[in-house]
């Protein structure tokens, strides 16, 4: 942590009084929302959910792709699917989207797809044809697969997600919109590659 982070910990470690919570929302604004998703990771139950709530929808929808998936369910436990879909239309990605979506109990998912933005609903519903088992998910148990159209980024911050890759991971497969198979896009070139670049524009 850095001292930001140690400091909002400090914080947080104290009894959240309402003076207590304005200093905390006041210091979580100089937060990326990486490190924000991190710092709600490791609260207590009781203590992040009192602070996801500090937060309004935009903070809100930046901040939930970089939470732990286990807990993501819980911090919109009390709201609405319409509420939900209004904090989730704030992620930047298609991934990231359907991702949370998958998160929600399955009714509930449901209701968010249907009140979901139109164009992210068919953004969402694309991704959402494919289990995370089979090849047109982002990952199954055994290898780590992409879609060609996403970019570098994305790729990255997928990767970042998970704090371990499949062992002997060198590289990982890229499928096309119909999940099928359509070349191998190794870490160094990742690791290397204008984030703003699509993986298509990657493969040999």
């Amino acid at each position: 942590m850095n001292n930001d982070q140690n400091h909002i910990a400090e914080l947080i470690n104290q009894p959240l009084t309402p003076e207590n919570l304005v200093l905390i929302k006041s210091s979580l604004s100089e937060l990326a929302p990486v490190d924000i998703g991190n710092l709600l990771t490791s609260t207590p139950a009781k203590e992040r959910q009192q602070l996801w709530d500090l937060f309004d929808e935009d903070l809100q929808g930046e901040v939930v792709a970089y939470v732990d998936p286990d807990l993501v369910a819980d911090l919109f436990s009390d709201r609405s699917a319409e509420e939900i879909a209004q904090v989730i239309e704030k992620v930047a990605d298609s991934d990231d989207l359907a991702d949370i979506i998958q998160l929600m109990p399955d009714e509930l998912g449901e209701e968010i797809l249907i009140v979901l933005d139109s164009q992210d609903r068919e953004r969402v519903k694309t991704l959402l044809r494919y289990p995370r088992d089979t090849a047109g998910g982002l990952m199954d148990t055994d290898i780590i697969s992409v879609r060609s159209e996403v970019s570098i980024d994305v790729v990255l911050r997928y990767l970042r997600r998970h704090q371990k890759l499949p062992d002997a991971t060198d590289q990982i497969f890229v499928v096309d919109k119909q999940g099928f198979f359509t070349g191998c896009l190794p870490l160094a070139t990742i690791l290397i590659t204008d984030p703003r670049k699509l993986v298509s524009e990657c493969l040999d």
